[in-house]
């Protein structure tokens, strides 16, 4: 009785293994995603791996040919022979497919008011507060620019970050703390006094 396993491949030879295997008669599936974005102004789809590097192979009687096929590293192995990926696996994939391609939801966006935890950059650990997100011409890669309220002890420090959006949290990703006072001139750092 056949059955699926998953065959790792080599880096930017995944259409020769592909091509080995079928020729050696073993059925492959290798599941792309569809990704669309803009680049220098135009629309593109993309069609990256769902599983970069990694391909389900159908095994009958053996499987010692896929495994020494050009273009394949190795069968992921379950002890003596290859682990066995369950039909209901597939057969989920398959049924995301629209056109050959599967298309994910997007992330739900940030949004104000909405409490993030930020995971690098100067205020590692700390909680955060939205209070806006706008696309940012040089920021859309990392999904937007934020303006958020950072608790930092008893002080309110407010920051312009750019960030990325990582299930309920924020990854800053570049410099991001400027001052309450270089945001806002108006504003007095703390033991400092107006004299005028």
């Amino acid at each position: 009785m056949p059955y699926w396993c998953a065959a790792r491949l080599q880096p930017h030879r995944e259409g020769l293994a592909l091509h080995c295997l079928a020729l050696a008669g073993y059925q492959t599936y290798y599941p792309r995603l569809r990704h669309r974005r803009i680049r220098h102004g135009r629309r593109v789809e993309l069609r990256p791996a769902l599983f970069p590097g990694y391909a389900f192979i159908a095994v009958e009687l053996q499987w010692h040919a896929a495994r020494w096929t050009a273009g394949v590293i190795n069968l992921i192995m379950d002890g003596v022979g290859p682990a066995r990926v369950p039909d209901n696996v597939i057969a989920e994939i398959r049924g995301r497919e629209v056109a050959g391609l599967i298309e994910l939801a997007p992330p739900p966006g940030l949004r104000r008011g909405a409490r993030v935890r930020i995971l690098r950059g100067p205020f590692t650990g700390h909680l955060a507060t939205i209070l806006k997100a706008a696309v940012h011409h040089a920021a859309r890669r990392c999904g937007g620019r934020v303006a958020s309220l950072l608790e930092v002890g008893r002080e309110l420090v407010s920051t312009g970050v750019l960030c990325r959006k990582v299930s309920s949290s924020i990854c800053l990703t570049r410099k991001s703390a400027t001052s309450a006072r270089e945001m806002n001139p108006q504003v007095q750092s703390r033991g400092s006094t107006n004299a005028r």
